[in-house]
């Protein structure tokens, strides 16, 4: 019989026979499994994937069969000889986030950290930073909320609020040994998890604010219309690949739900800018100014 292991994520007490060295250890009450079984269902075709009503099919010519079903369990079924790390990257990112979206989050592909108790979320195309950024900001005492995975949730004043993830960041050695003065930003370079505990906090934290990164002439901030804001967080929502029929106007109302109750702005970054620090000063800065 395999072990059980008991962590906390995204708010959830999650009973798993994998083991997860990056997950915090939780509770031994099961509010989500990570188990190993045989999925019965078969593709007529060649899908990677196959979603209806209640669960989400993958079908991975190296992992096998991985089922998410109604934001419950996660169900593994093998193939021989899999490679535990490649498994346990993809449940840690792309498995949860569709297994939140089950549940009912709006599910955003970005980072956040905490600013005055509030947190600051950072959405973008890969490689632009938002990892890199995030570190950038945990080197000034800022705790790290959520990376890759930002989980939003209404509470019961309709506020936003994000449930953090685990205390680790994805970011490349190259960044984190050289995070200021590189002779070029390794946004593209191969990451690996860094450990982000100092100030980590399992509670949520009222959202306040998210910055849309995008490549510019110059370094600067400025505030999105309603209709850009409304595009950057839909193309940012992370499971829309995976939507059902009602799925979409959905994710639409909580979308603009949010870009009601939160300030939403573009970061453009210089392509050849050095020195993030730079970055964080205009957020600071930006911050600090909405502050009074």
């Amino acid at each position: 019989m395999l072990n059980k292991n008991f962590y906390s994520a995204y708010g959830l007490n999650i009973c798993s026979e994998i083991e997860f060295p990056e997950l915090n250890h939780g509770l031994q009450i099961k509010d989500v499994s990570i188990r190993f079984g045989k999925n019965k269902f078969h593709r007529k075709n060649n899908e990677v994937f196959i979603v209806n009503e209640k669960d989400i099919y993958f079908f991975f010519n190296d992992l096998g069969i991985i089922r998410i079903h109604n934001g419950l369990s996660i169900i593994i079924d093998p193939l021989d000889n899999i490679d535990e790390n490649s498994l346990r990257e993809f449940i840690m990112g792309t498995g949860l986030a569709l297994l939140l979206f089950q549940r009912g989050f709006l599910i955003l592909h970005g980072s956040a950290v905490k600013i005055n108790n509030h947190a600051i979320a950072f959405l973008g195309n890969s490689g632009l930073g938002k990892s890199t950024l995030a570190w950038s900001f945990y080197l000034r005492n800022y705790p790290v909320v959520t990376d890759d995975v930002i989980a939003v949730q209404f509470d019961e004043n309709n506020r936003p609020m994000i449930w953090p993830g685990f205390s680790y960041l994805r970011i490349s050695n190259e960044f984190k040994n050289s995070p200021y003065n590189s002779s070029k930003r390794p946004l593209l370079s191969i990451k690996k998890f860094e450990e982000v505990k100092n100030g980590f906090s399992p509670d949520p934290v009222p959202l306040k604010s998210i910055y849309v990164l995008e490549n510019g002439f110059k370094s600067c901030i400025h505030n999105l219309s309603f209709q850009k804001a409304l595009l950057a967080l839909i193309s940012n929502s992370r499971c829309s690949d995976f939507f059902q029929s009602n799925d979409q106007s959905t994710n639409l109302k909580q979308c603009s739900h949010l870009f009601k109750n939160i300030n939403i702005k573009s970061l453009k970054i210089k392509k050849d800018i050095h020195d993030l620090s730079k970055l964080v000063n205009m957020v600071e800065n930006d911050i600090l100014i909405r502050s009074y």
